[in-house]
């Protein structure tokens, strides 16, 4: 066997070896923090707390499971699609927190304009930390996916995480509202969706435009060898 035919199997291998534990990582990771985060919210909330934590559930693992690995690994079998998966995953463990850290500051501070400060100015924070890692975490999975147009793939993935975000903060509106205002809820309902769907819709169009760019380098690199 040629030498260049034989590094190119093994480069393949190794590759889709790395992809398959992420892919497994995945989906043990969101299914088990998705139970953790649950188990704390029933212990420091009630059941009551369980509930309208229920909706956070379709940031942390539904949508990494449907965009990361049912899209990304089994329909398309694409990197950046699963990195949107992570990126949502990402943004689902900061919600996770965010609803999490609400719990505790409700039991110690029940006086809900202490709350309402406290629970702000310590989600401005994890909002800080998640946009400032991101561009990082993000270079080192395309590492370990072994892929180098990273930076062509970084639009649609803000564009993934902005929709995160936007859901996220949808829905922990949501949750607040659902006591308080019937009309005032079903807007916010409707403006999650319209706000979510265009900024996933547009993160598919960068991801679209990143694939065939990957392509074309591809065919070159192809050629010339």
């Amino acid at each position: 066997m040629d030498e260049n035919v034989y590094k190119f199997i093994k480069k393949y291998i190794d590759k889709k070896s790395r992809i398959g534990k992420l892919d497994s990582a995945l989906l043990y990771i969101s299914s088990s923090l998705g139970i953790v985060f649950s188990l704390l919210q029933l212990i420091t909330g009630g059941i009551q707390a369980f509930l309208l934590f229920i909706p956070l559930w379709i940031l942390g693992w539904l949508l990494p499971f449907y965009v990361g690995y049912i899209r990304g690994a089994l329909l398309l079998d694409s990197v950046a699609e699963r990195m949107r998966g992570w990126t949502y995953l990402y943004a689902g463990i900061a919600a996770y927190i965010i609803n999490l850290l609400k719990e505790l500051i409700l039991y110690y501070y029940p006086h809900r304009t202490a709350l309402s400060i406290i629970t702000i100015s310590f989600s401005f924070i994890i909002l800080y930390i998640v946009f400032s890692r991101y561009p990082k975490i993000t270079k080192t999975l395309f590492k370990i996916f072994n892929e180098e147009l990273f930076e062509e793939a970084l639009p649609a993935m803000r564009y993934a995480l902005q929709s995160a975000l936007f859901l996220g903060m949808g829905i922990f509106a949501i949750i607040e509202m659902v006591s308080f205002n019937l009309f005032l809820f079903i807007f916010l309902i409707i403006v999650t969706i319209a706000g979510f769907y265009y900024l996933e819709r547009r993160s598919r169009i960068c991801l679209k435009y990143y694939e065939e760019l990957c392509k074309k380098v591809n065919n070159m690199t192809s050629e010339s060898s």
